[in-house]
C-alpha cells in the first residue's frame, strides 16, 4: 500500500535562495524542483551517515524506490490551519480510496 504524506518545509528566519540559471543573471523561484530537493536530501544524508550509507541508500533506490518526492509547493498558515496550494492531479493514483 502506498502512503502519501505532505511535509511542510519551514526555514524560519533563515535565509534561503532557490535559483535558476540564466544568461548573465540569475532568477529566483518560490519553490524547489524535485531533483534539487532529492539532491539536498542525499547531501544531508551523506553528512550525517557517510559515503557507505549513501551508496547503500542509492542502491536501494535502484532496486525498489523506497520514497518518491515531488517538487515543493507553497502553503499558507491561517488561524492555525494550513492551506496547501497543490496542483490538481490529471488522474488519481491507482487504488485511491
Amino acid at each position: 500500500m502506498t502512503t502519501w504524506k505532505l511535509v511542510k518545509l519551514n526555514f524560519g528566519r533563515s535565509p534561503v535562495h532557490f535559483g535558476e540559471l540564466g544568461i548573465g543573471m540569475e532568477e529566483s523561484k518560490e519553490r524547489v524542483r524535485s531533483d534539487t530537493l532529492f539532491s539536498a536530501w542525499v547531501s544531508a544524508y551523506a553528512r550525517l551517515f557517510g559515503k557507505e550509507a549513501v551508496e547503500a541508500l542509492l542502491q536501494e533506490f535502484q532496486q525498489n524506490t523506497p520514497v518518491r518526492m515531488s517538487s515543493t509547493f507553497i502553503y499558507r498558515e491561517v488561524n492555525k490551519q494550513t492551506i496547501f496550494y497543490l496542483p490538481r492531479p490529471l488522474k488519481f493514483p491507482i487504488n485511491k480510496q
